[in-house]
């Protein structure tokens, strides 16, 4: 019987792979990952961040510069996490692990002889109105 169950979390997997969350997620991963202006944008934060961590690690670091560096960083921080495209990863990330959370549930709690075929009707995959059931 465990081989069996096995194959089917095999196929389960497989599922997983052609559902329109983890191929929404893989094609926002790779149009995230190949946009250049992107790319851009964090190689001058990783630049900013390496100038900053610098500046810290100095015996005597100056403080305005400091602050001046920080301010940048968080700046381009945000720039770079309201690009539409990091915006569209991020909801097409949280609704692949969305699924495999509600997967995961449904896996555990029948493992513990608590799965109720309830939870699922009541589950309308907004954790704002949840109850407990992701």
């Amino acid at each position: 019987m465990g081989n069996e169950i096995i194959e089917m979390a095999k196929e389960l997997g497989a599922k997983i792979q052609k559902s329109k969350e983890f191929l929404d997620f893989k094609s926002f991963k790779e149009k995230m990952d190949s946009d250049e202006n992107l790319s851009n944008m964090r190689k001058e934060f990783n630049n900013i961040k390496e100038n900053l961590n610098k500046e810290i690690s100095q015996e005597n670091s100056d403080k305005d510069k400091i602050k001046d560096l920080s301010n940048k960083l968080r700046d381009m921080y945000e720039k770079i996490n309201d690009t539409k495209i990091v915006c569209d990863y991020e909801q097409a990330k949280k609704n692949l692990d969305l699924l495999v959370n509600n997967i995961n549930n449904i896996i555990n709690e029948s493992a513990h002889g608590t799965f109720s075929e309830s939870l699922l009707s009541s589950c309308n995959g907004s954790c704002s109105t949840c109850d407990g059931c992701c």
